[in-house]
Formats: C-alpha cells, sequence, structure tokens
C-alpha cells in the first residue's frame, strides 16, 4: 500500500508540474514573496477585489485572500488549487511533500488548529515569502502524509505568522 502512495504522489506531482508548465500559465503562476496569478503585492487592494469578482463570474483566476497595509496588499493567500501553482507545483490540494522538495525543510512550523480528523498547521518560509497551511490526518506522523489546504505569500524577510487562510 505504502508504494502504491508513493506512486500516485509523484503521478500527481508530475501532473501539477506539467500543468504548471503549460504555454500561458506563466500570468497564473504563484510567485513566493511576488504575487498569486496575477496580483502582486504591493498593488492597491482594489486589484485584489477586481481579480475576485473576476473569478465570481467565471474567469479563469484563483480567488485570493489579502491582507492590507495603508491600501496596498501586505500579504496574500489563496485556497483554490489548479489555478495558481508555483512553478515546483505547490498548490492547495497537493501533498505537502511537494512543497518541501521545492523550497526545503529549512522553514518555521507554526501549529494551526486541531480538528477531530488531524491537526493543521502553518509551514512557513520566511526568506522566499511563502507559506503552506498543510493538515496531516489523525494518527499519521509523517509531514509526507499532510496534504495543503491553502498557501500564502508575503514579502521575504521578515517573520510571517498567518492565522487563517482568509486572514493571512
Amino acid at each position: 500500500m505504502y508504494d502504491d502512495t508513493v506512486k500516485a504522489l509523484y503521478l500527481v506531482a508530475f501532473v501539477l508540474l506539467a500543468t504548471a508548465a503549460a504555454p500561458g500559465r506563466e500570468s497564473r503562476l504563484t510567485v513566493p514573496g511576488e504575487r498569486i496569478g496575477p496580483v502582486r503585492l504591493g498593488a492597491p487592494e482594489s486589484v485584489a477585489v477586481r481579480h475576485n469578482l473576476a473569478a465570481l463570474r467565471g474567469e479563469a483566476a484563483c480567488p485570493v485572500h489579502f491582507r492590507a497595509e495603508s491600501g496596498l496588499l501586505a500579504a496574500l493567500a489563496t485556497s483554490t488549487g489548479g489555478l495558481c501553482p508555483t512553478a515546483g507545483g505547490t498548490q492547495p490540494g497537493a501533498p505537502l511533500a511537494i512543497a518541501l522538495a521545492e523550497f526545503g525543510r529549512d522553514h518555521t512550523t507554526v501549529p494551526a488548529e486541531t480538528y477531530p480528523h488531524g491537526r493543521a498547521s502553518w509551514h512557513v518560509w520566511d526568506a522566499a515569502g511563502f507559506a503552506a497551511r498543510a493538515v496531516l490526518p489523525a494518527g499519521s506522523i509523517s509531514p509526507g502524509e499532510a496534504v495543503i489546504t491553502c498557501i500564502a505569500v508575503f514579502a521575504p524577510g521578515g517573520p510571517f505568522r498567518p492565522r487563517t487562510c482568509s486572514q493571512p
């Protein structure tokens, strides 16, 4: 069973990487410390609002949650997978192992909520300006079994401790 799980994870990673590298997808990528899709850090708050309205109208866009400071976007998050992965395939719905492979194990883990079915925690790469919230199923001890539920970008270099995906 373990071998089947590993094979399935590799297949998911391959599909995600192929999708992320598809032509025309560059403007939809999440770039740590910079943007989620076309919504960039430092842009006016109205840019994120227009982007989210476009997503509500059914346009191909991953909705973003945001935190603004003085009217400018200071942090972005999304819980939508498929449309705005990182270049390495990290996105909501992917195994945490994808993020660990892409960004390395040198990160801060911040405990979040505990549920009957598992534990959520944020994995934060401060130097890169990237965070991934993942849920580890109850009874599991390997981070490789965790699934990403949300990703966030922020200005790199300073400590970032997100509260929830909807309040990055």
